[in-house]
């Protein structure tokens, strides 16, 4: 089985020579074509063969680039010609599992972890071709993997040079003291652009971390009772309230049914007594005449009083008023002032001594035809008065409900409505009054949000946390008990959790590691969907010591 490494674009000579370090396996095969730059440099291709050697790997360059490939072998470096796919294949063809053949690459993650060296870094630009200079041991042994030689060649000064820079240091001890401050101020600003370029060059790391969140899903029962005044968690009983108002609305509708309305006159007639001095009772309905023969009919029993008699004379005949109504109706009995007889009296001595007189006119006599609501009528009245009914009864309820209280479809309950109406005037138009009561049973959102953190702390793992804003309630199986001062229902509850990761743990364990160990570290998270780890300079392989410098942001925390 052979042990493949693949060469990242960015990837550093220096620190493929520590990845090869890190890696057990004795010979090593090299993946060079993502990044064939760093292989077509005699410079770079000599300092490997000699640190491999040194770690006692042997190395093979896998590549089809003709010039990577003249390079490794001008460097007595073995080669394969040949594409990763196809050293891959043979792996798999070799008896390597899939899974096996992940871990061919790097360790196999749990957590995707994204490694990027920042670009604001400075690095050398590859060459493009192989250089054809033979490189000598000595000039090899000279070289090291992290800074280039330096020269040893100096810019010769002639004797007129040396000259002007002897006329230079006298004008300089000449200065006047402004020359000086401004050279003091010169030398302050440059220091401060170096701590700059000192702390912004300085080696940080940056870590992105998108925590891992999943929807936890839970149902729990709750009872709202009118007759607690706190939220019980443990028991799920929270305080309810019955809102309670009584409504009516009313309008005016045509009555389309038709009556015979005919009136009859009534009026006021004065009985007087002169037959004796004893009362005389009359029943009710008792006819009066008047000359014309029109019957008047007393609306109730009366009693004329007796006469007062002395010497067998009348001296003052006995009187009461009493109300009568036409015996027809008709506008015919509208008379004016009469006298009346009894015609139960005829025949007798009673007759003529006892008499009626009307000072007023008759009135209220009528044959005309008048208007009645019908069923028909009232239950249309009834169906047109009946939404507007709901929404003022809607509109008053909610005027009496506490801000951020909770209101179930079921538990909105409303009495029969009553229809009243009032008699058709002449027009036939009359008014019809809809009245029913509404009440309806609430209970606080925030009550039910205490019941729900209760349920929710009860399945979350101490590394989660719930997201604000995520939670969606739903209500079902409302039931009322005890009388209707009680409503069950069970709450169906879902939420968004994420992943807690403990920031300052997190930098003190990745300080000092490597992009192996930090890959290795990361993976170990299940709190965890992703990380994005980024060096700063590019070319620098650790994360610094300083924690300080190690900057570690999650998303949506």
């Amino acid at each position: 089985m052979r042990k493949l490494l693949y060469v990242h674009p960015e990837e550093s000579i220096a620190y493929l020579i520590d990845r090869i370090e890190n890696t057990e396996d004795a010979t090593i095969y090299l993946a060079a074509d993502d990044h064939p730059g760093l292989f077509t440099d005699p410079v770079n291709m000599k300092l490997l063969v000699r640190e491999a050697q040194a770690l006692g790997k042997d190395i093979v360059i896998v590549s089809e680039n003709p010039t990577v490939l003249v390079t490794a072998k001008s460097a007595n470096v073995d080669t394969i010609t040949a594409s990763v796919r196809d050293l891959e294949r043979e792996n798999t063809e070799a008896g390597i599992s899939a899974a096996d053949q992940q871990n061919v690459q790097q360790v196999e993650e749990d957590v995707p972890v994204k490694i990027v060296r920042d670009e604001d870094g400075v690095t050398a630009t590859p060459a493009s071709e192989p250089y054809e200079e033979d490189l000598s041991e000595e000039d090899l042994s000279s070289a090291t993997l992290f800074s280039p030689p330096e020269s040893d060649y100096e810019h010769p000064y002639d004797e007129s040079m040396r000259k002007e820079e002897t006329r230079e240091r006298a004008m300089k001890r000449s200065s006047s003291p402004l020359t000086i401050r401004f050279i003091a101020a010169s030398f302050a600003v440059l220091a401060l652009v170096i701590g700059g370029a000192f702390y912004i060059l300085s080696p940080k790391l940056t870590v992105q971390i998108v925590p891992k969140k999943e929807v936890v899903r839970f149902d729990f029962s709750a009872i709202a009772d009118t007759t607690i005044s706190t939220v019980n968690v443990d028991d799920g009983h929270i305080p309810g309230q019955m809102i309670t108002v009584e409504k009516e609305v009313s309008d005016i509708f045509t009555a389309t049914g038709k009556s015979d309305q005919a009136a009859k006159a009534e009026g006021t007639v004065a009985l007087y007594n002169e037959y004796s001095s004893s009362p005389q009772s009359l029943v009710r309905n008792t006819r009066l005449r008047s000359p014309d023969g029109k019957i008047f009919r007393l609306t109730a029993q009366a009693t004329v009083p007796g006469a007062t008699v002395q010497g067998g004379k009348v001296i003052t005949p006995g009187t009461v008023s009493v109300s009568v109504v036409a015996d027809q109706a008709g506008v015919a009995y509208n008379i004016g002032p009469s006298e009346f007889s009894i015609p139960g009296f005829e025949g007798t001595d009673k007759f003529t001594k006892f008499r009626g007189v009307s000072t007023t006119a008759m009135a209220g006599g009528s044959a005309r035809e008048g208007y009645v609501a019908t069923a028909g009528d009232l239950d249309v009245a009834k169906k047109a008065m009946t939404d507007g009914l709901i929404s003022a009864a809607k509109q008053e309820v909610e005027k009496n409900i506490p801000k951020g209280s909770v209101i179930l479809p079921s538990a909105t309950q409303q009495s029969a409505m009553e229809l009243f109406s009032d008699a058709p005037d002449s027009d036939g138009k009359y008014t019809a009054r809809l009245k029913a009561t509404f009440s309806v049973f609430v209970f606080s959102e925030n009550d039910i949000a205490a019941l729900a953190e209760h349920e929710l702390a009860k399945r979350l793992l101490p590394s989660q946390k719930s997201l604000p804003h995520t939670r969606v309630l739903s209500y079902e199986g409302e039931e009322f008990k005890q009388g209707k001062t009680a409503l069950s229902f069970t709450v169906k509850a879902n939420e968004l959790v994420s992943g807690v990761v403990n920031v300052d743990a997190l930098r003190e364990s990745l300080a000092g590691k490597g992009e192996v160990e930090i890959r290795s570290l990361l993976k170990e998270y299940d709190t965890m969907e992703s990380a994005e780890v980024i060096f700063s300079p590019r070319w620098i392989s650790l994360a610094p010591e300083n924690t300080k410098r190690i900057i570690v942001t999650i998303e949506d925390q």
